[in-house]
């Protein structure tokens, strides 16, 4: 065989036979070979006789060898075959079909878990927000509110200036009471930053819890909410002139300063002794007023309105984001059914194709087996007939009668037999039923998980109908 091995040419057949049913070069057979040489010294020998009926050892030998390539390329497609068939033995359908049409009742499960997951979830948080805006209605109607609380979205703004107006006036009274203080700056800056926190948190809350009182409409509190701004302005303006004598008498000694200015103020409240105490007494008292306003403006100015409101608001926000999970969690449950369901229909459209390319390269080999025996047996005799040719110049009796004759091959075995390629058809008929079949039931099986899909949305809607708006979206 290592002679032919030299002299096939690749020929550009698609793959699937060609590295098996090579094409052989007769002329490289024949300079190869000798054939010319062969011919020309068995004629000079008078080989074969005139009277030989077959051939003789020279053509005997080509023909076997061409035997031994034609058996050679039957193995080698035999076992291309059988190879073939083991993968085609290994598409099956049935597995995608059934998990086909068991998929819903798989979604059907994961969707039961999921509306058992949420039902009381959202149930809870449902009752929790009906019973809020009650309260937020019955607060209304007994308060005659007919507009929406009026506070800012973020308390930031407010504490910023309720800090800021602390610092500053920590800082303004630190000055003043440093000159009195025998700590110094230090000193003064901290009993300042003292008095600022107690007179900017006394004006806050007092502006923040009594004033609002005034808008109310229980006659009790709006009178004490009135009340409480002349009494507010008695006490910081009472706060702020001891802080001031307290001032005048650090001036003079730290010494009791303390004890002489509780003195001087029962005394003589409206009289300093210095000039800068004034000046701290007006930052003080100013600094108090601000507060007093920024305590006020802190929330609704009606009292109660603004947390009441508040409280169903967030019982609102729980309760839409408790729908969006669960319009979320049903779209995803949606989209990765429909996703398996495609992926598990292409999967079988992909084992079909696939089928339909195996069966068609086993038809393949099975013609570029035919082309190959008639290629082989081709060749075979044209080196023959230049054998024969070289040998019939060279001799000087008549060659034998088997010289006009061409050349035939034995019977070739048959690569695949006949009940085999019927049994491919069927294989094929069947997969293709096979395949008309899942496609209706994709499409059935996509309905279907539609379905569930919006049952799913219908078990909630019994608990809230407005549920439907977030389905809707």
């Amino acid at each position: 065989m290592n002679w032919l091995k030299n002299i096939f040419k690749l020929d550009p057949t698609p793959r699937g036979g060609a590295e098996i049913f090579s094409k052989i070069d007769v002329d490289k057979v024949i300079k190869n070979e000798n054939i010319d040489r062969l011919g020309i010294e068995a004629g000079e020998k008078e080989l074969p006789p005139t009277n030989a009926t077959s051939y003789d050892a020279n053509e005997s030998k080509i023909i076997l060898k061409f035997k031994d390539e034609l058996s050679e390329s039957y193995r080698k497609a035999k076992e291309k075959t059988e190879g073939l068939n083991i993968r085609v033995s290994k598409i099956d359908i049935n597995p995608d079909f059934q998990n086909i049409e068991n998929l819903p009742e798989k979604i059907k499960k994961q969707a039961a878990s999921l509306i058992n997951e949420f039902n009381n979830r959202l149930i809870t948080i449902k009752e929790t927000r009906d019973q809020l805006s009650h309260d937020l209605k019955e607060f209304q109607s007994a308060n005659d509110l007919s507009s929406l609380p009026d506070y800012p979205e973020s308390k930031f703004l407010s504490i910023t200036i309720l800090v800021a107006i602390a610092f500053i006036e920590s800082i303004g009274n630190g000055y003043f009471f440093a000159k009195g203080n025998e700590f110094g700056f230090l000193g003064g800056y901290t009993q300042a930053l003292i008095v600022a926190s107690a007179n900017v948190a006394f004006a806050f809350f007092w502006g923040y819890l009594a004033v609002p009182n005034m808008n109310s409409v229980n006659k009790t509190k709006k009178y004490l909410g009135i009340i409480s701004i002349p009494t507010y302005l008695l006490i910081a303006i009472s706060f702020n002139l001891f802080v001031a004598h307290y001032r005048d008498e650090l001036s003079l000694s730290f010494e009791g300063a303390n004890f002489r200015a509780i003195s001087a103020f029962m005394e003589t409240p409206f009289f300093l002794k210095d000039f800068d105490s004034f000046i701290l007494f007006f930052i003080g008292l100013i600094i108090s007023i601000v507060a007093l306003i920024d305590g006020y403006k802190f929330d609704d100015k009606y009292p109660g309105y603004g947390r009441i409101y508040r409280r169903y608001k967030e019982a609102e926000k729980k309760y839409h984001q408790c729908c969006f999970n669960i319009v979320k969690s049903l779209h995803n449950l949606k989209n990765q059914s429909l996703k398996e369901l495609q992926d598990l229909y292409e999967n079988s459209q992909k084992d079909y194709t696939h089928l339909n390319i195996l069966l068609s390269n086993k038809n393949k080999l099975i013609n570029l087996y035919e082309e190959h025996y008639r290629h082989l047996e081709g060749v075979c005799d044209v080196v023959l007939k230049h054998y024969q040719h070289a040998n019939k110049a060279s001799r000087k009796t008549p060659p034998p009668q088997y010289f006009d004759g061409n050349f035939s091959m034995p019977p070739k075995t048959e690569l695949i037999a006949e009940d085999e390629l019927e049994k491919d058809k069927d294989i094929q008929s069947n997969f293709k039923d096979q395949m008309v079949k899942l496609k209706t039931l994709y499409g059935i099986t996509g309905n279907n998980l539609q379905e569930i899909y919006r049952n799913c949305f219908g078990e909630f809607e019994k608990i809230d109908m407005y549920f439907r708006n977030f389905e809707e979206r």
